[in-house]
Parts: structure tokens; sequence; C-alpha cells
């Protein structure tokens, strides 16, 4: 993942290999306590734990299926809340980079896919 360091002069970016994020800098998750808010480092580590015990349920090869992801990011899907500006998830997608696919979901609206593909650039659903 590529974010800028909210603790260097000039905010430079920096790389952090992440298999996933919510609303903190992963470059410091290790100072990120769940159900907090923690400073300048962001807040949302319950629901990046969340995400991350559903992605351990990967199939034998390492790959992610798409129910998987999908129970993963609704994990981490946030309701409307008027005293969190950073709450209220607007839009939930699912790629196959194998067949140029994509599944979106907008307002956790989970029974309401619409289906891309790049390959002929055509939206259903």
């Amino acid at each position: 993942m590529l974010e800028y360091d909210p603790e260097q002069e000039g905010r430079p970016l920096r790389w952090t290999a992440m298999q996933a994020i919510t609303n903190f800098y992963g470059c410091y998750a290790y100072l990120v306590k769940p159900n907090q808010r923690n400073g300048i480092y962001g807040h949302g580590k319950e629901r990046y734990d969340a995400i991350m015990e559903v992605l351990a349920m990967r199939d034998p090869d390492g790959d992610i299926p798409a129910d998987i992801a999908w129970k993963a990011l609704q994990a981490a899907a946030q309701d409307p809340s008027p005293n969190d500006v950073t709450s209220n998830t607007q839009w939930s997608l699912v790629y196959d980079d194998t067949d140029l696919t994509a599944q979106i979901v907008i307002r956790r609206k989970w029974g309401d896919v619409i289906h891309y593909d790049l390959n002929t650039n055509e939206i259903d659903g």
C-alpha cells in the first residue's frame, strides 16, 4: 500500500505491505488500537482485524474466493453515524484480476450487485 507518512516532514510517500486497510495509516498499524481514535494515526483497527479474520479463510492455493472477499467487505462496512464523518460505507468492490471483472455494491445494499466486465466494457446489474 502506498500512503503518506503523517510523522515525516513533507509527508513523503511510503510503501507498506498490507492485505487490507481501514481508516488508519498502515505504516503505523502497530500504534493503532481497536475501538478508539488514535490521533494522527487513525481508527478502525477493529474493522481491519475483522477483515483479516475473514481473509484467513483463503482456499488452499492462497486465493480469496469472491464470497470470502464479500464477507471481508461486509465485516468492514460502516453504517452512517452523525458523530463520525468517516462512517458510512459508500461502495464496495470485488475484483477478479484473472477474468478482468468486478462486482460492485453501493451503500451496503449487499443483495444489489452491479457486474462490470473490462473485456467488453459492459455493466450488468
